[in-house]
């Protein structure tokens, strides 16, 4: 240990600037990012360890000082792992989905407020945002039974849902037009069931999706919060894991069922060049030959589609088993 000095916010940079080129390490969160390009640009080597990492290093009560040892300490750990610094393009980028999120949960709310009093008067509605027009239909509609004073009441949470789906289709078009002006982004959008969103979240994460430390690191979240996140990003790689393997049955499907309409086309433009002779020269039934061909060519394809239904069966089975496990 040199020395132990109380650091003011403000004068970080100062200090930084007039010590000899180092490794600082600082716990990773949503402003250590700025920190390290900051201190980055003073020649010094930045290095930001996630907050999981470096709990097990405090050997005493949590306060500023025991956690600036913690972090001296894991920094030297041979096996330590590190969070990349992220650049402010990086970050800005980032904006947009957290701006989303924010936006996609008050627009739930708002239904919910609706769904909730309209029941109360016998207007029941499915939950979905599919549905938010029989919800608003309900509100609008003069010749329904609402009393005017929730009727009132209601129109507000009508406007301030439009409101919030318009600011969401602005971020959609937004997102949309990121994803089109990146060509790794247009790549990703040519795999099925990958939409703009999921492709430019994708840049975002680099060549590879991050691991879960350095997710929690990037967004700022503490360690004591990160068994609920844990539990929730495991809840949703079920469900992408579950769609993805219904976007494949579909696909097979769909791949299967236009070599089949290839076949049959070829099997009754043979039938008509060939008109369709037997083997002692007697004349047969185009169509019937057409038929017996088409049957044994559709036994093969049948026993393909049910091998390929077979093997989407089991990876959904026992994806719905993980999800009632979960």
């Amino acid at each position: 240990m040199v020395f132990r000095k109380r650091l003011a916010r403000a004068k970080v940079v100062q200090f930084f600037a007039a010590q000899a080129p180092c490794v600082v390490a600082m716990e990773a969160c949503a402003g250590a990012h700025h920190w390290a390009r900051e201190i980055g640009k003073l020649g010094h080597t930045v290095r930001l360890i996630p907050p999981a990492y470096v709990k097990p290093y405090v050997k005493r009560q949590k306060n500023d000082m025991a956690d600036a040892e913690a972090i001296c300490e894991a920094a030297q750990r041979p096996s330590m792992r590190f969070v990349p610094v992220r650049s402010e393009a990086q970050q800005a980028s980032a904006v947009v989905f957290r701006a989303r999120d924010l936006l996609v949960r008050q627009r739930t709310q708002c239904l919910n407020a609706l769904r909730g009093p309209l029941s109360e008067y016998g207007y029941i509605v499915p939950q979905n945002i599919a549905h938010a027009g029989a919800l608003i239909e309900c509100v609008e509609d003069p010749n329904t039974s609402l009393p005017e004073g929730a009727r009132t009441v209601l129109a507000v949470l009508v406007g301030t849902f439009r409101a919030l789906d318009a600011q969401v289709r602005e971020l959609d078009a937004e997102i949309t037009r990121r994803a089109k002006a990146d060509p790794v982004a247009r790549r990703l959008m040519t795999v099925p069931g990958v939409g703009p969103i999921a492709a430019t979240a994708a840049l975002l994460c680099g060549r590879s999706t991050p691991p879960p430390w350095h997710i929690d690191a990037v967004r700022g979240r503490p360690p004591h919060q990160r068994p609920m996140i844990r539990q929730q990003r495991a809840r949703l790689a079920k469900l992408d894991a579950t769609r993805a393997n219904i976007v494949a049955v579909a696909n097979a499907l769909r791949d299967l069922s236009s070599r089949l309409d290839a076949r049959a086309h070829l099997i009754r433009k043979v039938a008509r060049d060939r008109g369709s002779m037997a083997p002692d020269g007697s004349a047969l039934d185009p169509d019937r030959t057409v038929i017996t061909m088409l049957v044994g060519d559709a036994v093969a394809t049948t026993t393909e589609i049910a091998s390929t239904l077979d093997q989407a069966t089991e990876k959904l089975e026992r994806v719905a088993v993980a999800l009632r496990d979960g």
